[in-house]
């Protein structure tokens, strides 16, 4: 056999066992316990992160943003072969701006509608209030939603909703964060799996 001849074995045989690889490794993240590890510890994370800064703020907390999250794996196919695709998602709208920060603005109303008490949460829309709202003008210019009823012959109002035209929530950074305090866990379950798939192949 001529030396050209032995090259050209080799790069065959070496593109070969590199697919070969590559569709065994991506089988292995996709359905390996290692892979389902690593992202709850990422996933973990995110949740610890979540409580640390709503332990800050006012206000009941549901804990729907950490519940939110969730591992995902999926193995896609293509004619170049398979890929794992895999992280950790949440479907919540919100999830992203508390991430990077950002201006919310109405998208229908004319105003946003902030919740002002237990009561007004639970709701959520003005629209979902169990009891009549009158709009109304503080003495410092604010816009409120209230509820009217009478106290000992005396008629009272209580704010339930803030009225404004655009609100500001302040870049989080807790994915980030999670990503950064999950990243040696996270190495070294994967790296587990790729040494496990070489020794295999």
């Amino acid at each position: 056999m001529a030396a050209g001849s032995a090259g050209v074995d080799i790069a065959d045989t070496a593109t070969r066992w590199a697919a070969i690889f590559d569709s065994r490794l991506s089988t292995a993240i996709a359905k390996g316990s290692n892979t389902r590890r690593a992202l709850e510890v990422i996933a973990g994370h995110i949740r610890r992160e979540v409580a640390n800064w709503t332990s800050e703020t006012p206000g009941r907390k549901t804990g729907t943003l950490s519940r939110s999250f969730r591992p995902r794996i999926k193995l896609e196919e293509s004619a170049e072969g398979s890929t794992a695709v895999f992280g950790v998602f949440s479907v919540l709208p919100y999830a992203s701006i508390h991430e990077t920060g950002g201006v919310i603005r109405p998208k229908r109303a004319k105003r946003l509608a902030i919740p002002l008490t237990p009561e007004a949460r639970r709701a959520g829309s003005p629209r979902a209030f169990p009891r009549k709202l009158v709009m109304v003008t503080s003495r410092r210019g604010s816009t409120l939603l209230v509820e009217s009823f009478r106290s000992r012959k005396t008629r009272r109002i209580k704010p339930q909703y803030l009225l404004v035209s655009s609100t500001s929530i302040r870049a989080k950074h807790y994915i980030t964060k999670a990503r950064e305090a999950s990243e040696a866990d996270v190495t070294k379950l994967l790296g587990e799996t790729v040494k496990t798939v070489v020794q295999t192949t």
